[in-house]
């Protein structure tokens, strides 16, 4: 069955968040110690900055934790202003743009390229005349990642994007791969999906009718026994070569 289109994750498959040079919460208490330092700026009475990191870090860790094994999305700016409500601070509505836009200023440099050249792979895809796309689990806001997509030069070529924090629902669920697909307006035996994780990129794709693709990363090895990716890539640019070899096949 001929291929239209190709659905991609995000981080470690496109750009790489925060792996493999930091980890979450290095970023994350970055964040949150540039947000602190604005509220105090702006004349807010704040615990040490130690502690309202741990606090507001530890009310989203858990609150993110149940959404998730409820299958459902969230997005820190939500999470954030619930967690400083539970230390008794509440953020005038003028006042929390600029918190939300210190945390997510400090968390640009955690944000790295890939090895190759992903904007040449998507360039190649999207001549080829295939529809593409971007399904991606995360608890940033769009904005964020949209941003960095541009930055990196690879925005143009993925008008539809679905990411957790803004449709509620997370991979490997089939809510969130059911959504790129309608964006993209095809059927699921049309649909390849590119992912660096087996368990909910692949597995979740072709629990969704899709081939799932795996993006093989030198610093994290993937390995389930009830799960076999369609194809697995040492880096993205073999990914067009993999799609060209299956075009056409079984049509």
């Amino acid at each position: 069955m001929t291929i239209r289109a190709v659905l991609f994750d995000l981080g470690g498959t496109l750009l790489h968040y925060v792996e493999p040079y930091a980890n979450f919460l290095t970023a994350n208490v970055a964040g949150l110690t540039a947000m602190h330092g604005f509220l105090q700026r702006a004349g807010y009475v704040l615990p040490p900055v130690e502690a309202f990191s741990a606090a507001v870090g530890q009310f989203a860790r858990e609150t993110h934790h149940r959404l998730e094994a409820a299958g459902r999305g969230g997005c820190v700016d939500i999470t954030f202003r619930a967690a400083l409500r539970q230390i008794d601070l509440e953020v005038a509505d003028h006042d929390w743009p600029g918190a939300l836009w210190c945390y997510y200023g400090a968390i640009q440099r955690f944000v790295y390229p890939i090895a190759g050249d992903a904007r040449r792979v998507l360039h190649t895809l999207d001549a080829a005349g295939l529809k593409l796309g971007l399904i991606s689990n995360t608890w940033w806001n769009a904005q964020l990642h949209d941003a960095d997509l541009g930055r990196a030069g690879l925005l143009e070529f993925l008008p539809r994007r679905i990411y957790s924090s803004s449709l509620g629902y997370v991979k490997p669920g089939a809510e969130i791969f059911a959504a790129g697909l309608a964006a993209l307006e095809c059927a699921p035996h049309e649909a390849v999906y590119v992912g660096d994780r087996l368990l909910i990129d692949v597995a979740g794709a072709q629990a969704a009718g899709m081939r799932g693709v795996l993006v093989e990363l030198d610093h994290r090895a993937e390995q389930a026994d009830h799960v076999r990716a369609d194809a697995r890539l040492r880096r993205l640019e073999e990914l067009p070569a993999v799609i060209a070899g299956w075009q056409g096949v079984g049509s």
